[in-house]
């Protein structure tokens, strides 16, 4: 039976920023791949279709890679943090 995917909406409230990419070991670590878009309140979000498992991912808020602190994180074979998520 083949798994299926599940529609995963990323947000981060970064209300100063003026651009924000989502990029993690989903997307080969493709910085540019899923730009995010801006709300009102300042949250920005996209949506990713991922399969069941966990991934590891950062934000480039304006060229900086960042996590979000407010998520789960671990420390990848580099030694920095990135954010975790996992899909069942």
């Amino acid at each position: 039976m083949k798994k299926q995917t599940k529609k995963i909406v990323f947000k981060i409230y970064a209300p100063e920023a003026q651009e924000i990419y989502l990029t993690g070991d989903f997307n080969e670590w493709d910085y540019r791949s899923l730009s995010m878009v801006k709300r009102e309140d300042g949250v920005w979000e996209v949506e990713q279709e991922l399969l069941p498992g966990e991934y590891q991912y950062k934000y480039i808020i304006d060229g900086r890679w960042e996590i979000d602190n407010r998520q789960e994180m671990r420390a990848n074979e580099f030694g920095t943090m990135n954010n975790i998520i996992k899909i069942n």
